[in-house]
């Protein structure tokens, strides 16, 4: 429920995919951005974190 959408890292030769998430933190709006990395090992990366400058939607509540 707190996905809002999905990027394309353009930064990157081989770009993964970005996968920006919402949270409501203290009544503001949190944006999180995450880069899904597989080599050489597995790992979850925080591309983004900060207040969210615009709103932002949720396509799935």
């Amino acid at each position: 429920m707190e996905y809002s959408e999905t990027l394309v890292d353009k930064d990157d030769l081989n770009p993964p995919l970005l996968f920006v998430f919402g949270k409501d933190i203290n009544s503001r709006q949190v944006y999180i951005k995450l880069k899904l990395k597989t080599e050489p090992t597995e790992y979850v990366l925080c591309v983004s974190f900060h207040y969210a400058e615009q709103v932002m939607s949720f396509p799935y509540t």
